[in-house]
């Protein structure tokens, strides 16, 4: 898929190597096939360092791969609240959806990740977002708990 080195160092969690990278002038905006940037593979490993890395060099917090995946819904669909929480506060859009319409929160939810929900409520993300078929974030939550905290938050 075209997978560049960068990408490579940042899916491995490896800050000092995705520096050094970019430090040589390897493009860390340059995406894969499939439009996925090294920062959206370091937002899926949970490297809170490469994340943090990629973002000192103003690697793009809103660019999507193809079904629409930021960073942001990444890290939340992995349950990475601390990434959650770095990217919300560069100004990642917590109320942007995929491609689907499906949104950070929807994913947490449908995850069962009740910290990364709470965050992005306080964040402003929308609990009455649809995606397509008419599904919220309180249709697709795992479990009862997960499902209150988002009916509370939208009632």
């Amino acid at each position: 898929d075209g997978e560049t080195v960068i990408a490579a160092a940042a899916t491995q969690g490896a800050a000092s190597g995705v520096r050094c990278l970019i430090e040589a002038k390897s493009d860390y905006l340059m995406t894969n096939s499939n439009q996925v940037s090294p920062l959206l593979r370091a937002a899926e490993a949970g490297s809170l360092e490469t994340v943090s890395v990629l973002l000192e060099y103003s690697a793009d917090i809103h660019m999507a791969e193809v079904a629409g995946y930021t960073p942001l819904i990444t890290a939340a669909q992995a349950g990475h609240v601390a990434i959650c929480r770095l990217l919300l506060d560069m100004h990642a859009d917590a109320t942007a959806p995929k491609g689907d319409g499906g949104t950070a929160l929807m994913v947490a939810a449908c995850q069962g990740y009740v910290e990364v929900a709470k965050l992005l409520l306080e964040r402003r993300a929308d609990p009455s977002a649809v995606m397509l078929g008419g599904f919220s974030a309180a249709d697709v939550a795992r479990t009862p708990i997960m499902r209150s905290l988002v009916v509370k938050k939208d009632g």
